[in-house]
């Protein structure tokens, strides 16, 4: 991280890797929660490393975006307690994906 250049959440990378604060690979970046048109930046989607599944890590929990990763604010421990990722979810609130959710095989629960 030290030298490393921070970048917009525009240029995010698929698949680069999301690092806790306590330097853990959390995962691998997935999608951007966003409202593009208004530059409204909700938080990152990631397949958690232990977990398997797909999280969503607030933009309150972004430390730092480079050209390398995804920084998390949080140890690796919190990043337990987020939500799964449910697309229809977050698309009620208006966002959409950077990379618009095409890349992950999506489930909705209750629905």
């Amino acid at each position: 991280m030290p030298g490393e250049e921070p970048i917009s959440w525009r240029a995010i990378t698929l698949r680069c890797p999301v690092i806790s604060s306590d330097g853990e690979t959390a995962g691998e970046l997935v999608d951007v929660a966003a409202m593009e048109d208004e530059d409204i930046f909700h938080g990152i989607v990631f397949t958690h490393s232990a977990k398997g599944i797909h999280l969503l890590a607030p933009a309150k929990d972004i430390a730092l975006i480079t050209r390398s990763a995804v920084h998390l604010s949080v140890p690796l421990a919190d990043t337990f307690s987020y939500q799964p990722f449910h697309e229809l979810d977050i698309e009620r609130m208006g966002l959409k994906g950077l990379f618009k959710w095409k890349h992950v095989v999506w489930k909705h629960q209750g629905k």
